[in-house]
């Protein structure tokens, strides 16, 4: 007589064993990863386009908690293309050309492939892609202050915590770089970014601090661990800081491999689109001031849709902390994608500083 209870074990370890080995499989394979990125990107990012005023938009699915758990893995962001890329490529550098080469081919010099772009709306009002299981009310979200700031400065402080991430070259701005828009050059990566930030808010008499390490070089692993201890020894050093400002810029590529860059004009000039991404304590790491992060990112959200009513995508609730338990005001600033240009990203700069500007003296 069969063992029936026997065979059910057998094929139930079998079964795990062969989950396991396709999630090792899924996770380390570039071209797997590659495959499932744009699926998962595309969809949260640019669904906002099809939806108005102030709302929730939230996303689920077992490649959703996959996500979750990628998370916590990789120190990153699972529906961030070039993060996972980075990581399941296992890429080096390359001293001589500043760029990516291990496994990668080098990307034109030239803007020679072709863009999709976009404008994604957000409605003109506070929208917020809500990606965790929490229920927040994109209109309860309050008015007032989220936090006071102190007499003196500097009270912001910039950050990049993968700082290599790069745009699309153009004629005027002709750098090498990887295929997955990155490079060390800080002419040319987020670092240049920042210092364009920086020049605007000092110009405006808003004092603030700049950290131009590569925290993703060169190893990417552990970034976020890396501009975190940076970023706590600066405000151990000036602890009237309350707002940090972790610049990135997104990537958006379809199904076909195709990248997608999100535009719209301000004063008759082509700006890169910015979007505000808070984090929370969902994946279990300790922040208990997440709603402060969210609260302030609202208000700032606000000043941005005043600069334009389509400057600032929709507000990207995600389930990873991403340092945000450093500081009140401390949040991600996605300044366009990879299909963006620097001088659509630089030509964004003045446009945030105004609206940080205002929001400082606001909450001093």
């Amino acid at each position: 007589m069969r063992d029936y209870k026997k065979i059910f074990r057998k094929f139930c370890l079998r079964a795990v064993c062969a989950l396991l080995l396709a999630f090792v499989f899924c996770f380390c394979s570039t071209t797997l990863a590659g495959y499932l990125r744009p699926r998962i990107t595309t969809s949260y990012v640019l669904a906002a386009d099809e939806k108005g005023g102030e709302y929730i938009y939230k996303t689920t699915g077992i490649l959703d908690y996959a996500g979750r758990l990628c998370d916590i893995v990789l120190g990153g962001s699972f529906t961030n293309s070039a993060a996972l890329s980075a990581v399941s490529g296992n890429f080096s550098f390359d001293e001589e050309h500043q760029s990516y080469i291990e496994d990668m081919p080098l990307a034109p010099d030239k803007n020679g492939q072709p863009v999709i772009e976009k404008t994604v709306s957000s409605g003109g009002g506070v929208a917020i892609n809500n990606e965790t299981s929490y229920n927040v009310d994109a209109k309860g979200i309050s008015t007032s202050p989220a936090f006071k700031l102190e007499k003196g400065g500097p009270h912001v402080l910039i950050v990049h915590s993968h700082a290599t991430e790069s745009y699309t070259p153009t004629e005027k701005y002709n750098f090498r770089h990887s295929s997955l828009d990155r490079t060390t050059d800080k002419k040319y990566n987020m670092v240049r970014i920042g210092e364009e930030l920086k020049s605007e808010l000092e110009k405006k008499g808003v004092e603030c601090i700049h950290l131009t390490d590569l925290f993703d070089y060169p190893e990417y692993n552990n970034s976020y661990s890396r501009s975190c201890a940076a970023v706590e020894a600066a405000i151990a050093k000036n602890p009237q800081i309350k707002i940090v400002l972790d610049l990135h810029r997104d990537s958006i590529i379809n199904s076909e491999g195709t990248k997608t860059k999100v535009t719209t004009t301000i004063n008759g000039e082509k700006v890169a689109q910015v979007m505000l991404v808070v984090g929370t304590d969902e994946l279990g790491l300790k922040h208990d001031g997440w709603q402060t992060n969210l609260r302030f990112a609202s208000h700032l959200q606000k000043l941005l849709l005043k600069e334009e009513e389509n400057f600032a995508r929709p507000i990207n609730l995600r389930t990873s902390r991403f340092n945000g338990h450093t500081a009140p005001g401390a949040v991600i600033i996605e300044v366009g994608t990879g299909g963006n240009t620097i001088e659509e990203a630089i030509s964004s700069v003045k446009y945030i500083a105004n609206a940080l500007e205002k929001l400082v003296k606001s909450y001093e």
